[in-house]
C-alpha cells in the first residue's frame, strides 16, 4: 500500500500501521503476460473522475446511534457519566506466540537471493532456470500493439511469466542474438489479442543465474551483516521480531475488541461528537481533493452525504475515546501522561513519518494521531493489569488435531 493509501484509510483505523509500498512491477504491466487482466477487467476510470452522482443518502443504510448527545463535558460530568466498563484487572489472556524455524529462515533467504542474479560469460546459451535480460517488439498482424515492447526486461526462464511458450524459444541462444518469438494469444486473453498470432523480435542483452547460495562475499556487499552465519543468525532474529510484533498487534486486537463489546455508553458529550464529526469532514475534503480534484461541496452532492453523515461516523471515535479515557483515569494516568507522546513517536516512527507537521502534509490531522495514540496507551495498560499467558501456536495446532479424537471418545463412553 502507498503511503498516500495508508494515510486516506487512517481515519477508518484504530491504530496506525507499517505498510510495504505496492509498486507495481515491468512484468505486470506486459501484455505478453499469461496472467494479465482482459480489457473488460481493466479499470478504465481516470484518476481523478467522479463517482457516479447519487442521490442516495448512505445514512438510509447506517444504523443510527440514537444515544443521547449533551452539552455536559467530560470534565464537568465525569468519565462515568458517559461510559462503564466491566473491572479487567486480573483478566486472563492468551497470547499466542511463533517460534521461527529453520524453514522460516531458509524460506527469507531464498527469498531474499530471488532479487539478485551474477551475470554468465557472453557466449554462455539459455537454459531452463536462468534469467535473459532481453528487449523485445510485439507485433500483431504486423502493427506493433500498445505495451508490447521493451527495451530490458530481465526474464525468468521456466517462471511462465509471459504468454503461451515465449520463454522456451529463448533457451539455446546467447547474449547478442536475435531471435523471433512467435506465440498464440489465448482467446479469452483481451478483446484485441485473444486468440491472434503475434510476432515478437527479440534482442538478447545479457544472461545471469540466480544466486542460490549466500557467500560472505555477497552477504558483506548486499546485507548489514558481514559473514553468512552472522546473516542467517540476523534473519533469524529478524523474523521473530516480526512475529513478536504480529502476536502483539493480534493480542491488541482482540483485547480492544472485547473492551468496546463490553463497554455501556449511556450518553455523548456533544464537545466530542462535533470533534470528530470535523475529523471525518476534513479527511473526506481531503479525499475529495486528492483522489478526485474536487471540492467537498461538489464531493458531497455526488455522493448524497450530509453534515448528519460526519456525525454519525464519528460517533464510532467518540466511543473508542470514551473507552480509552475510562482507562487512563481507572489506572491514574493523566490525558497529557508522557506514555501519549511516546505513543504519538511510535506511530510516526513505524509510518516513516518525521514529525506530526509531515503526517499533515499527508492528509493526517493532529487530531487522528492524538486519537490513535490514546487508543494504544489505553489498549496497553489494560493488558498490563491482566494475566497474560503465552501459547506456542504450534501447541496450540497440535491440541486442536487432537481434540476432535478425544471428544469422539467421550461421546462413546
Amino acid at each position: 500500500m502507498k503511503k498516500k493509501a495508508l494515510i486516506a484509510a487512517l481515519v477508518m483505523s484504530l491504530m496506525i500501521t507499517a505498510c510495504g509500498g505496492n509498486t507495481a512491477s515491468s512484468a505486470a504491466e506486459s501484455p505478453a503476460e499469461e496472467t494479465q487482466s482482459t480489457e473488460s477487467e481493466i479499470n478504465t476510470e481516470e484518476e481523478g473522475e467522479l463517482p457516479e452522482a447519487t442521490t442516495d443518502n448512505p445514512l438510509d443504510e447506517m444504523e443510527i446511534d440514537t444515544t443521547p448527545v449533551v452539552d455536559e463535558t467530560v470534565a464537568e460530568a465525569g468519565i462515568e457519566s458517559f461510559v462503564t466498563l466491566p473491572d479487567y484487572h486480573g483478566q486472563e489472556l492468551t497470547k499466542y506466540v511463533m517460534t521461527v524455524t529453520d524453514e522460516d529462515v531458509d524460506n527469507r533467504v531464498a527469498s531474499d537471493l530471488e532479487i539478485f542474479t551474477v551475470e554468465l560469460p557472453a557466449d554462455t546459451v539459455i537454459e531452463d532456470g536462468m534469467v535473459a535480460e532481453i528487449g523485445y517488439v510485439g507485433t500483431v498482424d504486423g502493427a506493433e500493439f500498445e505495451g508490447g515492447s521493451s527495451d530490458s526486461y530481465e526474464l525468468l526462464i521456466g517462471s511462465h511469466e509471459f504468454v503461451d511458450d515465449f520463454e522456451q524459444q529463448l533457451i539455446g541462444y546467447k547474449a547478442g542474438d536475435e531471435v523471433e518469438v512467435v506465440v498464440n494469444f489465448p482467446d479469452d486473453y483481451s478483446e484485441k489479442l485473444g486468440g491472434k498470432e503475434a510476432h515478437f523480435a527479440v534482442t538478447i542483452h545479457k544472461v545471469s543465474q540466480s544466486i542460490t547460495e549466500p557467500t560472505d562475499e555477497w552477504v558483506a556487499a548486499n546485507t548489514e551483516y558481514s559473514t553468512v552465519a552472522e546473516y542467517y543468525e540476523g534473519v533469524r532474529a529478524e523474523i521473530q521480531t516480526d512475529y513478536d510484533d504480529s502476536s502483539e498487534s493480534e493480542l491488541k486486537s482482540a483485547v480492544w475488541e472485547d473492551i468496546m463489546n463490553s463497554a455501556v455508553f449511556t450518553q455523548y458529550p456533544k464537545e466530542l461528537v462535533d470533534k470528530y464529526a470535523e475529523m471525518v469532514k476534513e479527511q473526506m475534503e481531503y479525499m475529495a481533493s486528492a483522489y478526485y480534484n474536487t471540492t467537498l461541496d461538489t464531493f458531497m452532492q455526488e455522493n448524497g452525504l450530509t453534515e448528519e453523515y460526519f456525525a454519525e461516523t464519528g460517533k464510532d471515535y467518540v466511543k473508542r475515546e470514551l473507552v480509552a479515557d475510562y482507562i487512563l483515569t481507572k489506572e491514574g494516568e493523566p490525558l497529557d501522561t508522557p506514555k501519549l507522546e511516546e505513543a504519538v513517536q511510535m506511530l510516526l516512527e513505524v509510518n516513516g513519518l518525521a514529525s506530526r507537521e509531515e503526517a499533515n502534509q499527508w492528509g493526517v490531522s493532529d487530531t487522528q494521531i492524538d486519537y490513535a495514540a490514546l487508543n494504544n496507551v489505553a489498549v496497553d495498560l489494560v493488558i498490563a493489569a491482566s494475566n497474560v499467558t503465552e501459547v506456542n501456536t504450534e501447541d496450540a495446532e497440535a491440541e486442536e488435531e487432537v481434540l476432535p479424537e478425544e471428544e469422539l471418545s467421550d461421546s462413546g463412553n
